[in-house]
């Protein structure tokens, strides 16, 4: 899996948004930085779903939430779509090998949200 540089800091991000609803954050100490931490398929999801809560208070990062808009309009007229998730139970082509590929099963709203993530079907 492909690697990125870690620019954003949301745990700082949440922390003011915790302070900014009133409640008090204990501090933490990450060792080693999670700045250094590879991107896996668990920090995917967990970026998704902060930018998801995020996007509740209108706080994602815009360049974000243009990217997701884009990938969503992609996901809105995929066949394997099943409400707000990719089916896994349900197969589609792959768009550029042509196999055939299943749904990861992913909350799409969150996943939209992953710029690290990618579509299973590489539509995005």
């Amino acid at each position: 899996m492909a690697s990125e540089k870690k620019t954003q800091n949301y745990g700082k991000d949440l922390e003011d948004l915790a302070k900014k609803m009133g409640h008090d954050v204990p501090e933490f100490k990450f060792n080693p930085p999670l700045e250094n931490a590879p991107v896996t398929q668990i920090s995917q999801i967990l970026t998704g779903w902060g930018n998801r809560i995020k996007d509740t208070f209108n706080m994602v990062e815009p360049k974000v939430k243009v990217l997701s808009e884009a990938r969503l309009k992609v996901c809105d007229v995929c066949p394997i779509r099943r409400g707000n998730k990719c089916a896994p139970n349900l197969q589609i082509q792959h768009h550029i090998t042509g196999n055939l590929v299943n749904g990861c099963g992913c909350n799409i709203s969150a996943k939209t949200l992953s710029p690290s993530s990618h579509c299973p079907a590489g539509k995005w």
